[in-house]
């Protein structure tokens, strides 16, 4: 779990860099094109993938034929290339923008769903299979690549951020595709599908609503406040959303380690352990980012982000209940009780979306950050209640000092002098 949190910090220090590199040369209004394309991307990838990621974890931890789960990522592949295609074309038919967009835009949006939606599913094979090298390499590579792209070649033109998108995501996809078939693959059975798509339903169900409670206030925003205050918004949602994504990766590996584990008590200890662990550093870092965000979110984005600070303050409940969500959600998932955290995404979700419309019209894009963090602890509150009692009994909010004590022995004994083979080998 360790090796993946710090891939997930280099992610991190590279999504910065992304923001900055976007804000930097496309400005507010080009800043909000590529929250809104993200956006859509993000949340069309649960319906794309039907839910499968979560259970190939699941079920690759059961030992299914990994061939037979790569094969059927490769036959999701092809069949959304076709969908896809054939609604970017009729886009084209289709007059007027949607959300400041104009249909040339939303025809290479369209196009980019697919390799998007099959990195995911190819990530999730990774981590199934406990290839973490290459579970958390592809996502270095497509974050390293987003990054390299929008700082040579972004401008404020919609369609140029968008063409990046899709350029980027077809390049990381042929990668994966590759490592896939290299490894083998085979036409999975009919009972190994019907398995996946069971599990995968619900699961997707959770997905589409964790997923909108990230991002869904990102395609309402354009048509209530214009895409240049969109942009604004998110550099201040984006920066606490990638606070907390340390969080999501532990929480993804600890599943797989819940799904495999039958000692239901050292997988209790884990995920409390884990889950106290992150809220530590959410309420530090968060606060740290709260006093400098005056000073840093302009120096760093421009003077046009400037509003961010006050945005990120409002958001800190969300990246707090994040840290919980993002570990205790897997938890679940990974007992087999897939229905606990679907409903408790999909309230908080149907929650936000009921305050969003009046909270923007009162308060701009602030109503949003408020009615984002409100919905976040809502469904941490949820997802706590649904654990079992002996899980809500080991403490999953309040940080101890003992974790920060382990987490820095760890840390300290990866740091220091690895032994040679000799004294390994020694009795």
């Amino acid at each position: 779990m360790l090796v993946s949190t710090a891939s997930s910090a280099a992610v991190l220090c590279l999504a910065l860099a992304n923001n900055v590199a976007l804000a930097r040369r496309a400005g507010a209004d080009g800043r909000g094109v590529y929250a809104l394309a993200t956006a859509a991307l993000l949340l069309a990838w649960p319906v794309v993938t039907a839910g499968t990621p979560v259970a190939i974890v699941r079920f690759l931890g059961r030992k299914m034929d990994p061939r037979a789960v790569r094969g059927l990522g490769l036959v999701l592949l092809a069949g959304a290339t076709c969908v896809f295609g054939a609604l970017a074309l009729a886009r084209q038919f289709v007059p007027g923008p949607w959300g400041g967009l104009g249909p040339e835009v939303w025809g290479l949006l369209l196009v980019t769903v697919p390799p998007a939606a099959y990195h995911e599913y190819a990530r999730f094979t990774f981590l199934g299979t406990g290839d973490l090298r290459r579970f958390n390499g592809v996502h270095l590579l497509s974050i390293g690549a987003l990054t390299l792209a929008n700082a040579t070649l972004a401008t404020p033109d919609p369609t140029r951020i968008v063409a990046i998108l899709a350029a980027v995501w077809w390049s990381v996809a042929a990668v994966e595709v590759v490592a896939h078939l290299r490894a083998g693959v085979a036409l999975p059975r009919r009972f190994e599908v019907r398995a996946l798509l069971a599990f995968g339903r619900r699961s997707a169900v959770a997905r589409l609503a964790e997923l909108g409670l990230v991002r869904a206030d990102y395609l309402l925003l354009p048509f209530l406040v214009g895409l240049g205050p969109v942009g604004v918004y998110a550099i201040a949602d984006q920066v606490a959303q990638a606070l907390a994504f340390l969080a999501v990766t532990a929480g993804r590996v600890l599943q797989r380690f819940v799904a495999s584990q039958d000692d239901a008590a050292a997988s209790a200890a884990r995920t409390a352990r884990t889950s106290r662990l992150f809220v530590a550093v959410a309420l530090a870092v968060g606060t740290a980012g709260a006093l400098g965000g005056a000073w840093g979110f302009p120096a760093l984005f421009g003077e046009a982000f400037a509003g961010a600070s006050l945005g990120f303050v409002l958001l800190l409940p969300a990246l707090v209940a994040r840290a919980v969500g993002a570990v205790v959600g897997p938890y679940l998932e990974g007992l087999g009780h897939a229905q606990p955290p679907a409903r408790a995404a999909v309230i908080a979700l149907a929650a936000q979306l009921t305050a969003l419309v009046p909270a923007v019209l009162l308060f701009g894009w602030w109503g949003a950050a408020v009615v984002k963090s409100g919905a976040f602890v809502l469904q941490a509150l949820l997802l706590v209640r649904a654990c079992p009692a002996g899980t809500r009994a080991l403490g999953l909010w309040r940080p101890r000092l003992e974790d920060l004590a382990a987490a820095s022995a760890v840390l300290r004994r990866l740091a220091g002098p690895r032994p040679s083979p000799e004294t390994e080998a020694a009795p």
